[in-house]
């Protein structure tokens, strides 16, 4: 059976010999939320999840991956998913293992959801490719409205937002580098 993501946070804690305490205190949240993420009670927002991730040493990646592969095949419904508790957007995760150079996942997002509530940056890159629906992409300053088949690349330090519009979940595919999922 695979570890879920909160045994692989309390096995990775454990290896470091890092209380709860400790590992809340670098990361700024309390014992008794890592506790319940730990539980697998309570999911993560991205923000935490990244914190957590880094003051264990792990890629993000490393919750969701099942061992150390050079190649893997992903096959459609049986994917692994995630949805993370600060986002309205669920990902099917194409890549999954440790050491990748970037991440590829397909994006649903219902109408009307985006994938923050604000517009967030951080140090990677992405390239989003339109499969279904209509997304509104806001980067910076600029807005722009893709339909299937479109895709936009950009540079996610400048702070971003996906919007799917339209009447049907928008599907895309998403290309991060370096990988964080």
């Amino acid at each position: 059976m695979a570890a879920t993501l909160g045994q692989r946070m309390r096995e990775r804690r454990s290896q470091l010999n890092l209380t709860l305490h400790s590992l809340a205190d670098r990361v700024g949240v309390t014992p008794s939320y890592l506790s319940y993420v730990e539980r697998d009670a309570v999911s993560p927002s991205l923000s935490s999840l990244a914190l957590i991730a880094k003051e264990l040493g792990v890629p993000l990646a490393f919750f969701f991956v099942n061992g150390a592969v050079g190649s893997q095949v992903s096959r459609h419904g049986e994917r692994a998913v995630l949805k993370l508790a600060d986002a309205e957007v669920q990902y099917e995760l194409l890549t999954r293992f440790p050491g990748s150079r970037f991440g590829c996942m397909i994006a649903h997002l219902e109408p009307g959801a985006s994938t923050f509530a604000d517009p967030q940056q951080h140090p990677q890159e992405e390239c989003v490719v339109v499969f279904e629906g209509r997304l509104l992409i806001r980067i910076g300053t600029e807005h722009h409205l893709l339909r299937a088949g479109d895709s936009a690349h950009y540079d996610g330090l400048i702070p971003h937002q996906i919007v799917s519009v339209g009447d049907i979940t928008a599907v895309y595919l998403m290309v991060v580098s370096p990988h964080a999922l």
